[in-house]
């Protein structure tokens, strides 16, 4: 017990130290926490809005683990990630209680630190998307299907139970995301059933039935219980299915496209530091050197992966935290091929390390580097913005980062030298432990530094006059956001609806002066001279870039 117990502090301080300090994140991470928060306010399990309008992007799962959030910790970032955190933590100790039998104690420990220590990992584990829930499920599932394929191999007629409750965790799946929660891991089992000769076993009628009846009841009750109690019955199956997911993968959405590559170098910059150990894995001495059920584990699991990468590849709509559930099996498959070589002492490092090691201390290397040339960077960029700056808020002002870039560069640069000393001295352990423990050292430079800073100078602001406009508009009129899109943080912050005017868009600016109650609204610096009508405009506030207004009605010029 003491390997979870120690797994869990480690990584829970890692996830969860500073969760609720930076504001939401405008727009996914604001747009699920409001669609929550809107359900908890109306006491809603079922029906999904946003801006007042019904909001079908995504099934529930996320919405229900916030609305508890709110409910312990209170509305705010914290109840809106928290278990979104917890759901990290208890990725990383799956990886290590499914791990164990097939990888070894060992193999399963490093898989689970090197899922927990990756960029990627770190930044969904503290940012409420689908994600994380997602790539848990599909863990679970394939770690219970496994333990159901090995117990078919002495016994056909066995191995029930595990297969049934993979088939409820990709239910789970579908509650999180959709059909992907079934269809990823059901192509995998089945693909891995056919390779293994186990078809016979998967298809057995009355397991397959009490799976698939298992798997619909829960993947598809929540679309069964608001299609009949939904006023407009199933109707909202057409957006949810067709646009989010048909639409999704023929057609890129909100800009959000890519080459077929695309989730190359975001598996490399997202598995870092331990993506260039992958090749080690896959042509050294990692899967090709693995036998018995390690083998058949890591198999699933590198199937799983690719069908994963293959499947978001081709789709049109393309976006880095994708492949979130194709990081575990990297992490099992980098973990097996250090494990492997600790069991060979007398044997040196081959090319392939030689290699993959140099490759991260220079990633490391240029990382530093871009941390120490920041502060120079941020200072420098008002100036190449030029009049641009002023339509990014907080780019407009310089962002003073303090010693933070520095200590930052310095704990990479301790970490890239670790590496170097280990496998000098020809422990690859000694290597595993420097990258480990030298990015948990860089999550709190991030964490407790860089990210308040950034928080000050670009969301808090807006969030702040959010809460203002709010109190400054009349009761039940909209916040107007002249020239910011896609800003559902400041519905969430202010707990009204907002109201979209484009600044191009002259005949709508004028309109704000037209109506019988004065308008509030937020813009930015750029657009303040648009606000021109029959009547008068009266700045509130600014901060850093964003300007807080108000719209007289009434005869006259503008101000």
């Amino acid at each position: 017990m003491r390997r979870p117990l120690l797994l869990t502090a480690i990584f829970g301080v890692a996830y969860l130290l500073g969760l609720g300090t930076p504001g939401l994140f405008d727009y996914d991470e604001a747009c699920y926490a409001e669609v929550a928060r809107a359900m908890h306010a109306r006491g809603e399990w079922l029906e999904t809005t946003l801006n007042g309008e019904p909001f079908f992007e995504k099934p529930p799962l996320l919405y229900w683990s916030q609305i508890l959030g709110y409910r312990l910790f209170g509305v705010g970032p914290f109840g809106a990630r928290f278990f979104n955190a917890l759901a990290a933590v208890g990725l990383v100790l799956a990886v290590y209680g499914f791990s164990r039998r097939p990888l070894g104690t060992r193999g399963a420990l490093l898989a689970a630190v090197f899922l927990g220590t990756s960029l990627e990992f770190f930044a969904l584990a503290r940012t409420a998307f689908t994600d994380m829930f997602l790539a848990l499920w599909f863990t679970l599932c394939l770690g219970c299907f496994h333990r159901a394929a090995e117990t078919w191999r002495t016994a056909p007629a066995a191995g029930t139970g595990w297969f049934l409750a993979a088939c409820s965790l990709a239910g789970l799946a579908m509650l999180t995301k959709g059909a992907v929660g079934a269809i990823l891991p059901g192509a995998t089992i089945l693909l891995f059933a056919l390779g293994q000769r186990r078809i016979g076993a998967l298809l057995q009628p009355v397991r397959l039935a009490t799976g698939l009846a298992i798997l619909a009841a829960v993947g598809l009750s929540w679309y069964v219980l608001l299609g009949l109690t939904h006023a407009g019955g199933f109707g909202f199956l057409q957006e949810l299915l067709w646009a989010h997911h048909v639409g999704r993968f023929t057609t890129p959405m909100q800009g959000h496209g890519g080459s077929i590559l695309f989730y190359l170098p975001v598996l490399i910059g997202g598995f870092l530091p331990w993506s260039p150990f992958l090749l080690v894995a896959l042509a050294g001495e990692g899967l090709a050197r693995a036998d018995g059920e390690a083998r058949r584990y890591l198999l699933l699991m590198g199937l799983f992966a690719a069908v994963t990468l293959v499947f978001f590849s081709l789709a049109a709509t393309k976006l880095p935290n994708y492949i979130a559930p194709v990081l575990p099996a990297a992490a099992m498959l980098v973990g097996q091929a250090f494990e492997l070589r600790r069991r060979q002492p007398t044997r040196p490092p081959g090319r392939l390390w030689r290699v993959a090691v140099g490759f991260t201390v220079g990633i490391l290397s240029l990382l530093a580097l871009a941390f120490l040339m920041a502060p120079w960077l941020l200072e420098a960029l008002p100036e190449w913005l030029g009049e641009k700056a002023a339509k990014r808020p907080g780019l407009a002002e310089p962002w003073a980062l303090g010693a933070a870039p520095y200590l930052a560069a310095g704990v990479l640069l301790g970490t890239a030298a670790g590496a170097v000393v280990g496998f000098a001295r020809r422990e690859l352990a000694l290597v595993a432990a420097a990258l480990a423990g030298g990015m948990l050292c860089l999550f709190l430079v991030v964490v407790l530094l860089v990210v308040p800073r950034y928080d000050a100078q670009f969301a808090a602001p807006l969030h702040t006059l959010a809460r203002k406009a709010a109190a400054a508009a009349q009761p039940h009129r909209p916040i107007v956001l002249l020239g910011i899109r896609h800003a559902p943080s400041v519905i969430f912050y202010g707990e009204r609806s907002t109201r979209y005017v484009s600044p191009k868009r002259l005949d709508e600016i004028a309109q704000l002066f037209a109506g019988p109650e004065p308008e509030v609204g937020i813009t930015v610096t750029a657009y303040t001279d648009l606000l021109r009508g029959p009547g008068r405009v009266e700045v509130l506030e600014g901060q850093k870039g964003y300007v807080l207004f108000r719209c007289w009605p009434g005869a006259g010029t503008g101000e």
